[in-house]
């Protein structure tokens, strides 16, 4: 079964690429046991590096569960799921 084809708002075109503005139906964001979070790193074998941010919010629920499955897998659990933001 094909995706579904995005709704265009608007469409920009450039000298070398076209740029639209995609209807969305919301974004999906990734919880852990039903609480929104964050999630960062730090290298320990860098002294100096900072603390790096993962993404965990998605306009594509494909993109969104395949996360929540890295996650789980990473951190030996079934607790990070999916959920869409605005309900």
């Amino acid at each position: 079964m094909a995706r579904p084809s995005a709704e265009v708002i608007k469409t920009l075109d450039c000298e070398t690429k076209v740029y639209e503005i995609l209807d969305s139906p919301g974004y999906f964001i990734i919880v852990y046991k039903d609480q929104p979070i964050n999630l960062r790193s730090k290298s320990l074998t860098d002294l100096d590096a900072s603390y790096k941010y993962q993404k965990l919010m998605f306009a594509n629920e494909g993109n969104a569960e395949a996360q929540a499955r890295r996650l789980n897998s990473l951190f030996n659990c079934k607790d990070f799921t999916v959920r869409p933001m605005f309900t």
